[in-house]
């Protein structure tokens, strides 16, 4: 599973399936830049991969 559960667009709704601790506690994403940088791409995947399987927040 991933960190999104949902999206309504109707109601113009993300469900996440992280709580909001473990979303705030991630790697911070300022600019569409860190998209091509591998140094901040490996530290979003090994903290996204670190968490037990997500539960819906």
């Amino acid at each position: 599973m991933g960190v999104v559960a949902d999206i309504d667009t109707q109601a113009r709704k993300v469900t996440m399936a992280r709580t909001r601790e473990e979303m705030t506690s991630a790697p911070v994403f300022r600019t569409d830049r860190e998209t091509l940088d591998p140094a901040y791409l490996a530290r979003a995947g090994s903290y996204y991969r670190s968490l037990p399987p997500g539960q819906l927040a």
